[in-house]
């Protein structure tokens, strides 16, 4: 093994926005995931009827799916760098991390749908 030199927080940082920032910009689904959050959180704010704790749900679920999204990508990259070539196993753990953020996505959307749809039934009343 040999030694690396010490990294810096402020490098081990710029590589994290690095590796944000190839992400958004390889990924189709990872825009349109940074997509849906922005109109989730506007939509939040024009209903103007969210409390700290339900903004904190909400957070929570776009940034469980952004990570989420974020490992899947990183995952596909890996699996370019190991082989260019039709390999099951690779397949399969790409469908696997795949099926991981459809079924995070799937579970934010349910609870976001709770939490708008209680925000939309009370909205106007007082």
């Amino acid at each position: 093994m040999t030694d690396r030199p010490k990294r810096s927080w402020f490098a081990k940082f710029a590589d994290a926005f690095l590796g944000m920032r190839l992400a958004f910009l390889g990924q189709s689904s990872f825009r349109v995931h940074f997509v849906a959050a922005g109109l989730v959180v506007l939509f939040g704010l024009l209903l103007n009827s969210f409390d700290i704790v339900r903004w904190c749900i909400l957070i929570l679920c776009i940034g469980i799916v952004i990570g989420g999204e974020t490992l899947n990508t990183s995952i596909e990259a890996l699996a370019k760098a190991v082989t260019a070539e039709h390999n099951l196993h690779v397949k399969h753990s790409l469908d696997i991390a795949s099926g991981a953020v459809l079924v995070l996505s799937v579970t934010a959307a349910v609870v976001g749908l709770i939490l708008f749809g209680e925000a939309i039934m009370n909205y106007g009343r007082f």
